[in-house]
């Protein structure tokens, strides 16, 4: 799972600091959901920011069904949490659950901490 995390992880920062590379890669032709210069405003409705989100969680915790970058971040995360929450060994899937909706929330308050209160 930490693997998959990475190679996630890898690809979002790929997307954002070497597109053109990836693209030339990928043979990727979709790049309003790839090329993160103008898929991060698939959250919102019509493109706009000021439209507000093009659905619930768009732009919080469903951000990830919305372009590339935010779908390998968000499967960054899922690796991750999943990782955490399964490496007792007998858990029960209930302990798994509850772990990782602990692990899923403290992250993303500090996350929102930061990025939509501290840094603006």
């Amino acid at each position: 799972m930490l693997f998959l995390a990475g190679a996630a992880d890898g690809l979002s920062q790929d997307l954002l600091f070497h597109y053109n590379e990836f693209e030339r890669t990928t043979g990727v032709e979709n790049h309003q959901y790839w090329d993160p210069n103008i898929s991060w405003r698939n959250k919102y409705k019509n493109g706009d920011p000021s439209a507000g989100a093009k659905f619930f969680g768009s732009t919080t915790f469903l951000v990830g069904l919305t372009d590339g970058y935010h779908a390998s971040r968000s499967f960054r995360d899922i690796m991750i949490i999943t990782s955490l929450a399964t490496s007792d060994k007998g858990v029960t899937k209930k302990e798994v659950a509850t772990k990782a909706a602990i692990y899923t929330i403290c992250y993303g308050s500090g996350f929102t901490l930061v990025y939509d209160f501290l840094i603006k």
